[in-house]
Protein backbone atom coordinates (compact mmCIF):
# COMPACT_ATOMS: atom_id res chain seq x y z
CA UNK A 1 0.00 0.00 0.00
CA UNK A 2 1.52 3.51 -0.89
CA UNK A 3 2.71 5.17 1.98
CA UNK A 4 1.46 8.33 1.77
CA UNK A 5 -2.14 6.81 1.80
CA UNK A 6 -1.24 5.37 4.89
CA UNK A 7 0.33 8.33 6.81
CA UNK A 8 -2.57 10.86 5.69
CA UNK A 9 -5.06 8.42 6.63
CA UNK A 10 -3.97 8.18 10.02
CA UNK A 11 -3.67 11.41 10.42
CA UNK A 12 -6.81 11.98 9.35
CA UNK A 13 -8.23 9.79 11.34
CA UNK A 14 -6.70 11.06 14.59
CA UNK A 15 -8.17 14.46 13.78
CA UNK A 16 -11.52 13.23 13.27
CA UNK A 17 -11.81 10.80 16.32
CA UNK A 18 -12.86 13.41 18.82
CA UNK A 19 -14.88 15.30 16.35
CA UNK A 20 -18.77 14.98 16.29
CA UNK A 21 -19.67 14.87 12.33
CA UNK A 22 -22.70 14.12 10.69
CA UNK A 23 -23.30 12.06 7.14
CA UNK A 24 -25.94 10.48 5.24
CA UNK A 25 -26.11 6.91 6.07
CA UNK A 26 -27.97 4.71 3.91
CA UNK A 27 -28.25 1.25 4.88
CA UNK A 28 -28.70 -1.75 2.20
CA UNK A 29 -28.94 -5.54 2.54
CA UNK A 30 -26.71 -7.21 -0.31
CA UNK A 31 -25.16 -5.83 -3.48
CA UNK A 32 -23.82 -6.98 -6.84
CA UNK A 33 -22.84 -5.56 -10.21
CA UNK A 34 -20.03 -5.87 -12.95
CA UNK A 35 -18.43 -3.88 -15.98
CA UNK A 36 -16.21 -5.00 -18.27
CA UNK A 37 -13.83 -2.62 -20.49
CA UNK A 38 -15.53 0.03 -22.45
CA UNK A 39 -13.04 2.22 -24.23
CA UNK A 40 -9.91 3.63 -22.96
CA UNK A 41 -9.64 4.17 -19.35
CA UNK A 42 -13.46 3.79 -19.00
CA UNK A 43 -15.89 1.23 -18.11
CA UNK A 44 -19.29 0.58 -19.15
CA UNK A 45 -22.32 2.15 -16.67
CA UNK A 46 -23.54 -0.62 -14.42
CA UNK A 47 -26.01 -2.71 -16.49
CA UNK A 48 -30.05 -2.63 -14.32
CA UNK A 49 -30.41 -6.21 -15.02
CA UNK A 50 -27.00 -7.49 -12.98
CA UNK A 51 -28.71 -7.75 -9.76
CA UNK A 52 -28.08 -11.35 -8.91
CA UNK A 53 -24.81 -12.72 -9.87
CA UNK A 54 -24.24 -13.79 -5.77
CA UNK A 55 -22.33 -16.79 -6.77
CA UNK A 56 -19.49 -14.97 -9.22
CA UNK A 57 -17.61 -14.04 -5.21
CA UNK A 58 -14.24 -15.73 -7.43
CA UNK A 59 -13.96 -13.01 -9.71
CA UNK A 60 -13.56 -10.18 -6.92
CA UNK A 61 -9.73 -9.00 -6.32
CA UNK A 62 -8.92 -8.80 -2.92
CA UNK A 63 -5.76 -7.48 -3.29
CA UNK A 64 -4.58 -3.85 -1.84
CA UNK A 65 -1.54 -3.33 -2.57
CA UNK A 66 -2.45 -1.20 -5.34
CA UNK A 67 -0.26 1.89 -7.06
CA UNK A 68 -0.88 5.42 -5.49
CA UNK A 69 -2.92 7.61 -7.46
CA UNK A 70 -1.95 10.72 -6.06
CA UNK A 71 -0.18 11.85 -8.87
CA UNK A 72 -3.15 11.03 -11.09
CA UNK A 73 -6.17 13.73 -9.48
CA UNK A 74 -5.58 16.96 -7.93
CA UNK A 75 -5.05 17.86 -4.36
CA UNK A 76 -8.84 18.45 -3.51
CA UNK A 77 -9.09 15.05 -4.65
CA UNK A 78 -6.51 13.25 -2.98
CA UNK A 79 -7.05 14.93 0.34
CA UNK A 80 -11.17 13.59 -0.48
CA UNK A 81 -9.63 10.49 -0.99
CA UNK A 82 -7.79 10.20 2.23
CA UNK A 83 -10.62 11.53 4.34
CA UNK A 84 -12.77 9.01 2.88
CA UNK A 85 -10.46 6.17 3.38
CA UNK A 86 -9.95 7.21 6.99
CA UNK A 87 -13.89 7.10 7.27
CA UNK A 88 -13.87 3.59 6.38
CA UNK A 89 -11.19 2.47 9.18
CA UNK A 90 -13.32 4.77 11.64
CA UNK A 91 -16.39 2.93 10.38
CA UNK A 92 -14.79 -0.73 10.89
CA UNK A 93 -13.07 0.84 14.49
CA UNK A 94 -16.50 1.39 15.91
CA UNK A 95 -18.27 -1.50 14.57
CA UNK A 96 -20.52 0.11 12.81
CA UNK A 97 -19.86 -2.79 9.37
CA UNK A 98 -21.83 -5.23 7.79
CA UNK A 99 -18.89 -7.28 6.27
CA UNK A 100 -18.07 -5.79 2.74
CA UNK A 101 -21.50 -4.77 2.72
CA UNK A 102 -22.62 -0.56 2.88
CA UNK A 103 -20.93 2.07 1.67
CA UNK A 104 -19.18 5.37 2.11
CA UNK A 105 -19.25 7.85 -0.65
CA UNK A 106 -17.55 11.69 -1.11
CA UNK A 107 -18.46 13.37 -4.21
CA UNK A 108 -15.18 14.54 -6.20
CA UNK A 109 -14.37 18.31 -5.18
CA UNK A 110 -15.12 20.39 -8.07
CA UNK A 111 -17.58 18.33 -10.03
CA UNK A 112 -21.34 17.71 -9.14
CA UNK A 113 -21.82 14.02 -10.91
CA UNK A 114 -18.52 12.39 -9.74
CA UNK A 115 -18.20 10.43 -6.18
CA UNK A 116 -15.66 8.27 -4.55
CA UNK A 117 -16.89 4.79 -3.46
CA UNK A 118 -15.24 1.58 -2.32
CA UNK A 119 -14.11 -1.38 -4.56
CA UNK A 120 -17.30 -4.14 -3.82
CA UNK A 121 -15.21 -7.12 -2.19
CA UNK A 122 -12.66 -5.15 -0.06
CA UNK A 123 -13.17 -5.17 3.62
CA UNK A 124 -13.22 -1.48 5.87
CA UNK A 125 -10.34 -2.05 6.57
CA UNK A 126 -8.60 -2.88 3.64
CA UNK A 127 -9.85 0.62 2.22
CA UNK A 128 -7.20 3.10 1.48
CA UNK A 129 -7.36 6.29 -0.56
CA UNK A 130 -5.96 4.80 -3.87
CA UNK A 131 -7.94 1.86 -4.33
CA UNK A 132 -11.26 3.73 -4.01
CA UNK A 133 -12.83 3.84 -7.50
CA UNK A 134 -14.09 7.23 -9.01
CA UNK A 135 -17.17 6.66 -10.60
CA UNK A 136 -20.00 9.69 -12.43
CA UNK A 137 -23.59 9.69 -11.91
CA UNK A 138 -24.41 7.05 -14.64
CA UNK A 139 -22.54 4.66 -13.36
CA UNK A 140 -19.45 4.78 -15.63
CA UNK A 141 -16.13 3.84 -13.64
CA UNK A 142 -13.84 7.18 -14.29
CA UNK A 143 -10.67 5.80 -11.98
CA UNK A 144 -9.76 2.21 -10.55
CA UNK A 145 -6.29 0.92 -9.69
CA UNK A 146 -8.28 -2.48 -10.09
CA UNK A 147 -8.72 -4.23 -13.25
CA UNK A 148 -11.05 -6.15 -11.70
CA UNK A 149 -12.81 -3.90 -9.65
CA UNK A 150 -16.91 -3.96 -9.18
CA UNK A 151 -19.41 -1.88 -7.84
CA UNK A 152 -21.70 -2.56 -5.97
CA UNK A 153 -25.14 -1.99 -7.97
CA UNK A 154 -27.36 -1.00 -5.22
CA UNK A 155 -24.67 1.04 -3.47
CA UNK A 156 -24.76 2.65 -6.91
CA UNK A 157 -28.50 3.23 -7.05
CA UNK A 158 -29.05 5.10 -4.11
CA UNK A 159 -25.84 7.19 -3.12
CA UNK A 160 -26.10 8.44 -6.89
CA UNK A 161 -29.38 9.18 -6.26
CA UNK A 162 -28.57 11.47 -3.04
CA UNK A 163 -25.47 13.33 -4.55
CA UNK A 164 -27.29 13.72 -7.75
CA UNK A 165 -30.34 15.60 -6.01
CA UNK A 166 -28.48 16.60 -2.70
CA UNK A 167 -25.76 19.12 -3.85
CA UNK A 168 -24.77 20.08 -0.30
CA UNK A 169 -23.97 16.44 0.45
CA UNK A 170 -20.52 16.07 0.44
CA UNK A 171 -20.25 12.42 2.16
CA UNK A 172 -23.00 9.63 1.95
CA UNK A 173 -22.59 7.14 4.44
CA UNK A 174 -24.87 4.01 5.51
CA UNK A 175 -24.59 1.17 7.83
CA UNK A 176 -26.42 -1.78 8.93
CA UNK A 177 -25.59 -1.69 12.94
CA UNK A 178 -27.84 -3.95 14.81
CA UNK A 179 -29.46 -0.85 16.70
CA UNK A 180 -30.43 1.09 13.93
CA UNK A 181 -32.11 -2.01 12.04
CA UNK A 182 -33.96 -2.86 15.52
CA UNK A 183 -35.19 0.95 15.04
CA UNK A 184 -36.41 0.33 11.41
CA UNK A 185 -37.85 -2.41 12.29
CA UNK A 186 -40.18 -0.78 14.51
CA UNK A 187 -43.42 0.95 12.88
CA UNK A 188 -43.13 3.79 15.66
CA UNK A 189 -39.23 4.77 14.24
CA UNK A 190 -37.25 6.59 16.29
CA UNK A 191 -38.85 8.05 19.70
CA UNK A 192 -37.61 10.71 21.40
CA UNK A 193 -36.71 8.47 24.60
CA UNK A 194 -33.34 9.78 25.48
CA UNK A 195 -31.05 12.52 24.91
CA UNK A 196 -29.33 11.01 21.93
CA UNK A 197 -32.75 10.63 20.46
CA UNK A 198 -33.61 14.17 20.85
CA UNK A 199 -31.44 15.12 18.47
CA UNK A 200 -32.87 13.85 15.57
CA UNK A 201 -36.56 15.09 16.76
CA UNK A 202 -38.37 16.19 13.95
CA UNK A 203 -35.09 16.09 12.04
CA UNK A 204 -35.19 12.41 10.11
CA UNK A 205 -37.41 11.02 7.41
CA UNK A 206 -38.63 7.77 6.70
CA UNK A 207 -38.44 5.55 3.44
CA UNK A 208 -40.60 2.41 3.13
CA UNK A 209 -38.58 -0.84 2.47
CA UNK A 210 -39.04 -1.50 -1.88
CA UNK A 211 -36.35 -4.73 -1.23
CA UNK A 212 -32.73 -4.42 -2.54
CA UNK A 213 -32.90 -0.81 -4.26
CA UNK A 214 -32.09 -2.34 -7.98
CA UNK A 215 -34.60 -0.58 -9.32
CA UNK A 216 -33.43 2.96 -10.64
CA UNK A 217 -37.17 4.71 -10.36
CA UNK A 218 -36.64 4.33 -6.27
CA UNK A 219 -33.97 7.04 -6.65
CA UNK A 220 -36.96 9.68 -6.92
CA UNK A 221 -38.81 8.17 -3.89
CA UNK A 222 -35.25 8.05 -1.92
CA UNK A 223 -34.90 11.62 -2.77
CA UNK A 224 -38.31 12.61 -2.02
CA UNK A 225 -38.34 10.78 1.24
CA UNK A 226 -35.42 12.58 2.74
CA UNK A 227 -36.23 15.96 1.42
CA UNK A 228 -33.62 18.06 3.40
CA UNK A 229 -33.20 16.32 6.24
CA UNK A 230 -29.98 15.33 7.68
CA UNK A 231 -31.11 11.78 8.42
CA UNK A 232 -33.21 9.45 7.17
CA UNK A 233 -34.71 5.32 8.63
CA UNK A 234 -35.03 3.02 5.71
CA UNK A 235 -37.63 1.18 7.26
CA UNK A 236 -36.75 -2.81 8.13
CA UNK A 237 -33.36 -1.61 6.45
CA UNK A 238 -31.26 0.50 8.67
CA UNK A 239 -30.51 4.25 8.96
CA UNK A 240 -29.42 7.21 6.89
CA UNK A 241 -27.81 10.39 7.56
CA UNK A 242 -26.30 13.36 6.08
CA UNK A 243 -22.68 15.11 6.11
CA UNK A 244 -22.36 18.51 4.17
CA UNK A 245 -19.30 19.81 3.39
CA UNK A 246 -19.79 22.09 0.50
Amino acid sequence: VCSSDLHEMKAAMNAVVSIEFRCIVVPLLVSCGNHTPNGAGVRCALPVDRYADMNDAARLNYATDFPCVRDQVSPEEWATRVELAACYRLVERYGMTDLIYNHITARVPGTHDQFLINDYGLHYEEVTASNLLKIDIDGNVLLAQNPNCDVNYPGYVIHSAVHAARKDAGCVIHTHTRATMAVAAMQCGLLPLSQIAMRFYNRISYHDYEGPAVDLEERARLVADLGDTDAMLLRNHGRSEEHTSE
